[in-house]
């Protein structure tokens, strides 16, 4: 079992990965899997393709986790920037991705990849603004 606590717009959260998340995830929004959702998250090339509703979804779905007096998704989110709920989500495939019991080379794929494209389009769209 996989916590951490974070800051999303000078907020603090804190998001957990376990067996758990998968269930919340799937109750929650129904007709996905987060397993698959996260596997085609490896298959994306471009980061701007990733639509932003899997970014909050999987925040989401760890912050519930973690503290299960946290609001419906679609009030929760009202609290944070699209670009903090982006830059958070990778902290919570980092925590997802440790707790799934997967070959190296899925974990790879999907973990540093999107860290590494994460890191670089916020650092592009840093040096624009």
């Amino acid at each position: 079992m996989s916590s951490k606590t974070i800051i999303i717009d000078n907020k603090k959260v804190r998001v957990e990965a376990n067996a758990s998340t998968l269930l919340i995830y799937e109750d929650r929004f129904k007709g996905r899997r987060m397993l698959l959702d996260i596997a085609e998250l490896s298959k994306i090339k471009n980061i701007q393709n990733i639509p932003f509703s899997l970014y909050s979804k999987l925040l989401w779905a760890s912050a519930k986790t973690a503290d299960d007096s946290i609001a419906d998704i679609y009030e929760w989110i009202k609290d944070f920037s699209i670009q903090g709920v982006i830059t958070a989500s990778q902290v919570a495939l980092e925590l997802i991705c440790q707790s799934i019991e997967t070959t190296k080379k899925t974990k790879a794929a999907v973990k540093h990849r999107l860290i590494r494209q994460l890191m670089t389009f916020f650092h592009m769209r840093s040096k624009a603004d």
